[in-house]
């Protein structure tokens, strides 16, 4: 009993560490990133946008 009492606590804090580690590299990753996102995001607009006018005539 004492044994799984112990791989409990040692599962919770694993569990809290990963959470907060894939927390924190998100959002720093977000930062970073968060132009390139945009950019990409923009790019496919106007493609999109394009495409449409290329099928309408």
């Amino acid at each position: 009993m004492i044994l799984f009492t112990i791989l409990l606590i040692t599962l919770l804090i694993l569990l809290v560490a990963t959470v907060i580690g894939i927390g924190c590299i998100g959002s720093v990753g977000i930062i970073i990133f968060g132009d390139v996102i945009i950019c990409i995001f923009l790019i496919g607009w106007i493609l999109k946008h394009l495409v449409k006018k290329k099928c309408k005539k």
